[in-house]
């Protein structure tokens, strides 16, 4: 994939960015559990790392804006899901549903998934 810099955000472009990169690359480390644009700049993504902690839930919300390629971010933001979470554990802010959210910033208010009806 070969992206580069757009005037406007693009979810949807980091969030296929994202699960082309952990299906082609990182499928062996990395289950996905559920992914969605959350607005119109940010990407959430729950996944298991399947290396460690495999019963562990993470969660990662990713904002992509204008002056960056949502493609490159979006392949190294799959790059580090597969990596161990070492001490972003700590700092992971836990929602309702269990999920070990990274990168939350203290009162922000976890993601919370879509619902199917």
């Amino acid at each position: 994939m070969v992206g580069h810099a757009t005037d406007d955000p693009d979810p949807y472009t980091l969030l296929g960015s994202i699960l082309h990169s952990i299906s082609v690359d990182y499928s062996d480390r990395v289950q996905i559990i559920k992914a969605w644009a959350d607005g119109t700049s940010d990407v959430c993504v729950v996944y298991r790392r399947l290396l460690s902690t495999p019963d562990a839930v993470v969660g990662r919300r990713v904002h992509v804006s204008p002056d960056v390629d949502p493609v490159r971010l979006g392949d190294a933001v799959a790059m580090g899901m597969s990596e161990p979470l070492g001490s972003l554990i700590e700092s992971a802010r836990v929602s309702l549903d269990g999920i070990y959210w990274i990168g939350i910033p203290p009162g922000e208010t976890p993601p919370v998934s879509p619902r199917v009806v």
